[in-house]
């Protein structure tokens, strides 16, 4: 994970796993994937347990990855990585896109085509549903090309994460 400052996790929102959430996203997207030809990669263990509203989650990661289906080229694919340490869980969804992530930022998410969501998100957006759920975000450049755009989640205490498994 990143050397930023810790942030505290919030508690007070409910915990769900995100590999489960990063799956529903990909079969929400697979149409407009194969459509696009740029198939979508995901690499999540199990039981990678996060706080967060999981509706505004879910509704953020479809633009994420939805706004890297639109921009990238086809042939190319999107890699979703999840993992965790004793900090927290880190999820990067990198794509082949030919804009900067300096563009990203400046121009937010792009509207999703074809019944999908009509308006951009401006990056504020974004960056305040991520606060929302104790976590931040970050936009770098890949260094083979195309954008990374990586959420970070606090750590999920122990006791909360032992209640998941044995469900």
């Amino acid at each position: 994970m990143s050397s930023l400052v810790p942030f505290p996790p919030r508690a007070d929102l409910p915990e769900f796993d995100i590999s489960d959430l990063l799956q529903e996203v990909a079969e929400a997207l697979e149409h407009e994937s194969l459509r696009r030809r740029v198939p979508i990669e995901i690499d999540a263990p199990p039981y990678m347990m996060v706080h967060g509203e999981r509706r505004q989650l879910r509704m953020l990661l479809i633009r994420l990855i939805g706004n890297s289906l639109a921009t990238s080229p086809a042939g190319s694919q999107i890699v979703i990585t999840a993992y965790s340490d004793r900090e927290g869980v880190e999820v990067e969804v990198a794509d082949d896109r030919s804009e900067s992530a300096e563009l990203l930022l400046s121009e937010g998410l792009a509207p999703i085509p074809e019944g999908g969501e009509p308006r951009p998100m401006p990056w504020l957006e974004v960056q305040q549903i991520v606060a929302a759920c104790g976590a931040r975000i970050s936009v770098s450049g890949c260094p083979e090309g195309g954008v990374a755009t990586t959420v970070q989640f606090p750590r999920v205490t122990d006791g909360d994460a032992g209640s998941r498994k044995a469900a």
